[in-house]
């Protein structure tokens, strides 16, 4: 690979974990605000700031399958 598509590659990389961030961020402000909204205890707010977590260790042998088989590696 060329320094110019690494440096590309990395930029792209730095973007997307900058809006990941912001989002994640923004949602953690809003977290006290949908508990009192949508009523929820202390353990069911919990739970479902956990199920999502527990669903991508369930699909990641899925995708990870996919993805193995649909990428070329690049040597």
């Amino acid at each position: 690979m060329t320094e110019r598509v690494l440096y590309r590659s990395r930029r792209r990389i730095s973007v997307v974990f900058a809006a990941h961030g912001a989002a994640v961020g923004a949602f953690a402000t809003r977290i006290p605000w949908l508990q009192q909204h949508l009523g929820l205890s202390d353990s069911t707010l919990g739970l479902a700031l956990l199920a999502p977590a527990l669903g991508s260790f369930g699909a990641v042998p899925f995708t990870s399958a996919w993805f193995t088989a649909s990428v070329t590696p690049v040597s």
